[in-house]
């Protein structure tokens, strides 16, 4: 994506040293070939995002997401080691760095807000006027966050890039594998959609004409049940069979999907941010009380 190489060679020139651009990130990884062949942390991303991003629009997404990450890492991220006590390099994040991220999502900075501006100015030079966040992020949003960002560390991980996935395994669930609910890998099956897939699908959701009710109601069945396959990996009989009901929380306050899987198998499946403010919106949309289900 040549588009997009202004944009690293100014996202290099803010992590300029050494000590953040990656060269020396605790999380690096010494022991395996680097496939990718790249030494910062930058030029790790771009390589992501060139293998991965499957279209220019997703190629901007995971850019964008890239680049709030790198800037809350060089800006806020706490470094006790550093002269200025922030500051870490990419490969330098941990897994609780990462959630003190997740919770940064939902209440930014003033500083790092303002309204939406060109990360470059026409001459290619950093635009003061830009700013990581408009405001704060929707639980949906961060949701869809952590699930690029575990891609990006994922990918990283693979190619020796990185030693560890600081996310695998984190609250950026991802949907349980197809058919059998006992098994949650952060690897996944044939049968899942990857982001980029995703993405296409959530966006086809978008299309969809919303002039009358009944093309309101289309659309917003449409939107949850996509939330349901994809988040809870169910067949479409599970869905069928179960009521709202099933949505329940456990002893420790903790929402899961309580299922009645192949073999007459009782299962019950973590139930994620993303969805469950997908069951709280469809709810709403169908005026029943309250936004979530009770016994």
């Amino acid at each position: 994506y040549p588009s997009l190489a202004r944009n690293q060679a100014a996202m290099s020139q803010e992590s300029q040293t050494k000590a953040v651009d990656g060269h020396f990130g605790a999380n690096r990884c010494r022991t395996r070939v680097n496939q990718i062949g790249v030494d910062t942390d930058v030029q790790a991303l771009y390589a992501w995002i060139d293998d991965r991003a499957g279209s220019p629009k997703t190629a901007r997404d995971f850019e964008s997401q890239g680049r709030r990450l790198f800037w809350w890492a060089l800006m806020r991220c706490p470094n006790p080691d550093s002269a200025r006590r922030v500051g870490k390099a990419l490969s330098d994040l941990t897994r609780s760095d990462l959630m003190a991220y997740r919770k940064y999502l939902k209440k930014p900075d003033s500083l790092a807000i303002g309204h939406k501006a060109p990360f470059l100015d026409r001459d290619g030079n950093r635009n003061p006027a830009w700013r990581p966040f408009e405001g704060p992020l929707k639980t949906a949003h961060i949701e869809h966050v952590f699930l690029v960002l575990k891609n990006l560390f994922r990918y990283l991980a693979d190619v020796g890039y990185l030693d560890g996935n600081p996310l695998a395994g984190s609250r950026a669930r991802e949907k349980a594998s197809m058919g059998d609910h006992s098994k949650r890998t952060d690897e996944g099956a044939d049968r899942e959609l990857d982001t980029e897939q995703w993405l296409a699908v959530m966006r086809a959701i978008e299309t969809l004409p919303q002039t009358n009710d009944a093309e309101r109601y289309y659309y917003e069945r449409a939107l949850f049940m996509m939330q349901l396959f994809f988040h809870l990996g169910a067949r479409i009989g599970e869905i069928a069979s179960h009521q709202m009901g099933h949505f329940r929380t456990n002893k420790n306050g903790e929402w899961e999907w309580s299922v009645m899987g192949k073999g007459g198998r009782q299962a019950k499946i973590p139930v994620n941010n993303a969805l469950l403010a997908a069951l709280g919106r469809y709810r709403v949309y169908l005026e029943l009380s309250p936004p979530l289900p009770t016994r």
